[in-house]
């Protein structure tokens, strides 16, 4: 390992084996770059427990961007409960067992995760408190990562790709989450969520695509709250906390936002397609769900108050059961064949789950559903993630006012009246392609479905 000489007498240690690694990550303390030479590293859990300053904080970086991989074969690779760390430009690498990437607890304010790639990983960045009385991480960044796993997830624990419990003042920006399927348990999964009690949280402009090289278990987008757990006693599970700007697509059978005992919440310029729009539940969320573009609606139950203006939704909030209805009524006969083993047999079971599924899934397509072909009307190509609107003259002008969202997906200056979703079109458009290879650099290759491939 080489050291150097960084500012104020840091030093800039620059390992090149995975023993170096370790002695350097032990070893920083505020102002330390830790500055990784190109490779492959197959890493063992490390806990980062100095503390970086504002002016000097812990960095944890790659030579070149892309150029370095950190191997899990653990429950998790880095935990950080030390403040003002920053991870730039790493790519982190698990397997079929590995939980997590970062678990983020304790006193760890103001972590900043940037310009990563994750792989399998259950859930590649978890927080939560720690102590007693407990303390959480507060005002953390994720910021401009790619997210991504290779084939579902098996195991009965939590498939949450950002799993956030408790904290003020977290924000997960411009980031790409994809393919985060559980298949066991109860196959429910969540491509970013705050929970726990957190405060004061903002999830914007990610692109979320809960389906794009692999497909099964029921994907939810982005969720606030609906984890069970507090940080303290309260009757809601977030509070003040925003979801703007976002591209949510291809989650069949479920919502692409859920808020669950989300109090105060703001949903709005959001763009959903190919999913069951917004669903609010519980007495606990008071929410504000404007300006948003989306196939499905907005379904309102369990005696959540939900104030709704501006929005364009493609389809019916009855739709939002169809999913259900089809997963309960395949479950119910799947023994059919050896309780009437005289008449059915496993192929008739098969063939009349197929017709079940078929029939489910034309609807839920459907005005009765999310309304695809209304979309696909506004949209130039939104499956291959083309956003442009050649016949989307209703978007232009048709929001409500709004003073709390300024910038839209792409970062463009939202023009009052502003559009509706999350694309600011008399801004100058935006290439979704070409923001995502700018945004994302080597993470993002080509290949897959829309020439582009976040996990290869």
């Amino acid at each position: 390992m080489l050291a150097g000489v960084g500012r104020a007498g840091a030093e800039i240690l620059r390992p090149s084996d995975t023993a170096s690694l370790t002695r350097a990550l032990r070893k920083a303390a505020a102002g330390d770059t830790i500055e990784i030479r190109p490779g492959t590293y197959a890493l063992k859990r490390q806990w980062l427990r100095r503390n970086g300053t504002a002016a000097a904080p812990i960095m944890i970086t790659a030579a070149k961007r892309g150029s370095v991989t950190l191997q899990s074969h653990s429950v998790e690779l880095l935990k950080i409960s030390g403040r003002y760390w920053v991870v730039d430009g790493i790519e982190f690498v698990g397997d079929a067992n590995t939980f997590h990437a970062i678990h983020i607890t304790g006193d760890a304010d103001n972590v900043i995760i940037r310009n990563n790639r994750f792989r399998d990983f259950h859930a590649a960045i978890k927080a939560n408190g720690e102590g007693t009385p407990a303390k959480f991480p507060d005002n953390v960044v994720i910021a401009n990562n790619v997210f991504s796993n290779s084939g579902p997830r098996r195991t009965s624990a939590p498939v949450n790709t950002v799993n956030i419990d408790g904290g003020t003042g977290w924000r997960i920006v411009g980031n790409m989450i994809t393919d985060f399927e559980k298949q066991g348990g109860n196959d429910v999964s969540y491509g970013a969520f705050l929970k726990g009690s957190a405060e004061n949280g903002l999830i914007a402009r990610n692109l979320v695509i809960c389906e794009w090289r692999h497909r099964g278990g029921q994907r939810i987008g982005l969720s606030l709250g609906g984890g069970g757990f507090a940080k303290r006693t309260t009757p809601w599970e977030t509070r003040a906390s925003r979801i703007v700007n976002n591209i949510v697509l291809n989650c069949p059978e479920g919502p692409a936002i859920y808020i669950n005992k989300g109090a105060e919440s703001v949903v709005a310029f959001n763009t959903i397609y190919n999913a069951f729009g917004i669903d609010a539940r519980f007495p606990e969320t008071s929410a504000t769900v404007a300006n948003n573009v989306m196939t499905g609606s907005i379904l309102d139950r369990d005696g959540a108050t939900v104030a709704m203006a501006g929005n364009l939704a493609a389809g019916t909030a009855l739709g939002y059961y169809l999913p259900s209805l089809k997963r309960g009524l395949v479950l119910r006969i799947s023994d059919y064949d050896k309780k009437f083993p005289s008449l059915l047999d496993a192929g008739d079971i098969r063939w009349a789950q197929g017709v079940i599924r078929g029939a489910l899934d034309w609807l839920a397509r459907g005005r009765l559903g999310m309304g695809l072909a209304r979309l696909d009307d506004l949209f130039r190509a939104p499956e291959v993630l083309d956003f442009s609107a050649p016949n989307g003259a209703e978007l232009i002008n048709a929001s409500v006012p709004d003073a709390r969202v300024q910038t839209d997906f792409c970062g463009q200056k939202r023009l009052p009246p502003a559009d509706l979703g999350a694309i600011e079109y008399e801004a100058g458009g935006c290439a979704i392609l070409e923001v995502l290879r700018s945004r994302y650099g080597p993470f993002l290759r080509p290949g897959g479905r829309a020439t582009l491939d976040p996990g290869s």
